[in-house]
């Protein structure tokens, strides 16, 4: 986290029977891929005057899921350090799981990871 997007790491991945680089995103790459991705949510919300009717809101939980998946695509195909870049199509050629791995390393590399953020406030330099 204290290095910041410059930091590279190479870690194994039992699934590829090797090791892949990956680098750091920044706040601002995390938050175009979010952008890009929740961009495809539609949440169908109906709200009505009238006091019997409390209106609704439908919010498709599958469409979550899909995403949940296309942000690993995009967080990965950002993050993966290679000769070429990596594009979505390319990691989604990769063995089921293996993208979601790849993604949650570089989000905690970056420090945008569950739990990140306490370590990081639990961050007590020596003196």
């Amino acid at each position: 986290i204290l290095q910041g997007v410059g930091y590279q790491e190479e870690f194994h991945i039992p699934q590829l029977g090797g090791k892949i680089k990956v680098r750091a995103i920044s706040a601002g790459e995390h938050a175009e891929i979010e952008a890009k991705v929740y961009a495809k949510v539609q949440a169908k919300v109906n709200v009505s005057v009238n006091d019997s009717d409390r209106g609704n809101a439908n919010i498709d939980v599958l469409t979550f899921g899909r995403l949940k998946r296309e942000m690993n695509f995009e967080i990965a195909a950002a993050g993966i350090v290679d000769e070429q870049p990596w594009t979505v199509e390319d990691v989604k050629k990769l063995p089921v799981g293996v993208p979601e791995i790849i993604a949650n390393r570089i989000l905690e590399i970056s420090g945008r990871h569950k739990g990140a953020e306490e370590k990081v406030q639990s961050f007590r330099p020596e003196r």
